[in-house]
């Protein structure tokens, strides 16, 4: 990954032989007045308890695209866990003052996943809260209300102003909801790969 700025360093890569495969948004947020987000008819927003690692392996594997998974692939060891490594997180989590949530938006009354978020939530004063959200792309037109229900979920009893998160630029419909929402990147980098075979 190569800030989109540094151009010497991409001309060098790009002549080593790497290629682009995607570019990364990084947003920093250091307030957000929470508003309840307007309801949808067809979807609605659920956290989902218990181990999720499948929900989101299965998202993320089924809406990240060919070309990018050729060089970074969502595979299961990504999301799946052991219990004892579970367990470890747990306190670890507990011990440092975080609460880790995972948040599906799903269509209408079945179980079909239209996006996924997972946030790490301060209990504690100070620190970041950190997200990671995408959305299928077939349904970019929900995606202000997806990302306006999970910032009001994070923020409506934060202990920490600040929150982070990126975005590939494949997930257009999340980088328009946020200019919709005034949130401008903070950065951004340019993802390269080259394949040895």
């Amino acid at each position: 990954d190569v800030v989109s700025g540094n151009k010497p360093a991409i001309e060098l890569y790009r002549a080593a032989g790497f290629r682009d495969y995607t570019s990364l948004a990084f947003y920093e947020m250091k307030s957000y007045h929470p508003l309840l987000a307007v309801g949808t008819d067809d979807c609605r927003v659920e956290e989902i308890k218990g181990d999720s690692w499948k929900l989101r392996y299965e998202f993320w594997k089924r809406v990240t695209p060919a070309g990018v998974q050729e060089f970074a692939p969502v595979t299961e060891s990504s999301f799946r866990r052991s219990a004892f490594t579970r367990a470890f997180n747990s306190l670890w989590r507990w011990m440092t003052g975080e609460k880790f949530q995972v948040y599906a938006l799903l269509r209408g009354r079945g179980r079909h996943v239209l996006g996924v978020a997972t946030v790490n939530k301060r209990t504690k004063e100070g620190g970041i809260n950190s997200l990671e959200i995408g959305l299928d792309e077939t349904y970019s037109g929900k995606a202000e209300y997806f990302l306006t229900e999970i910032l009001w979920r994070i923020y409506a009893d934060h202990k920490s102003p600040l929150t982070e998160f990126e975005l590939p630029a494949w997930q257009t419909g999340m980088q328009r909801a946020c200019a919709g929402l005034k949130i401008e990147p903070k950065y951004e980098t340019i993802s390269m790969g080259m394949k040895l075979e």
